[in-house]
């Protein structure tokens, strides 16, 4: 009997001493603090338009269009009258523009590639007033600011009377030249400086 007394006691003690930290570890007074935030910002638009006039906007599209031979010239630079309208011929000769907008939040810099198609030997192309040459001159990478619009001029000409040429009525197979334009623009991390 004394061992089952003593059993109980030491069973009732030990739920008052579990009873007591509870209430003994709930007096203590403690700091605490509690802050949460939020910030908020508004991501960079990245928009780029090329074309005669900017029209394109090339984020949505990849297919710009633009018209090389609009502006068939003679070599003395007046309208041609001795070609039929819209066609070319030795002695014919025009350029066009080619715009480029950076419409975005950032820098970016634009670079251009030409390349032609069945074109016959004597004819010339220069860019942005460079050196006369059978191939398009590209375009290196060029900076374009925030809001700004850059200009590329493309000038071709068909030299006429070339006695080294084979631009011969047959020697001309294919009736039909293509040149096309590849735009590339990418952002940049740093404006260069000058």
């Amino acid at each position: 009997m004394k061992k089952n007394r003593t059993m109980r006691v030491a069973v009732l003690m030990l739920a008052l001493a579990l009873v007591t930290c509870c209430f003994v570890g709930s007096t203590f007074a403690k700091y605490t603090s509690t802050a949460s935030g939020e910030d908020k910002v508004t991501v960079a638009d990245w928009e780029i338009n090329v074309g005669p006039n900017s029209e394109v906007d090339i984020t949505g599209a990849d297919t710009i269009t633009f018209d090389l031979f609009n502006t068939i010239k003679n070599t003395d630079g007046a309208d041609e009258d001795a070609v039929t309208n819209g066609m070319i011929a030795p002695g014919t000769q025009g350029s066009f523009v080619l715009k480029i907008t950076n419409n975005s939040d950032v820098a970016a810099e634009y670079s251009l590639t030409f390349t032609d198609t069945n074109a016959p030997k004597n004819l010339q192309f220069k860019v942005n007033g460079g050196a006369w040459g059978a191939d398009i001159a590209a375009v290196a990478p060029t900076y374009i600011a925030i809001g700004a619009t850059a200009e590329v001029t493309v000038e071709w000409q068909w030299l006429f009377g070339d006695a080294n040429a084979d631009d011969t009525a047959d020697g001309i197979a294919n009736k039909e030249v293509t040149v096309t334009a590849t735009v590339l623009v990418e952002q940049i991390d740093k404006i260069p400086t000058p």
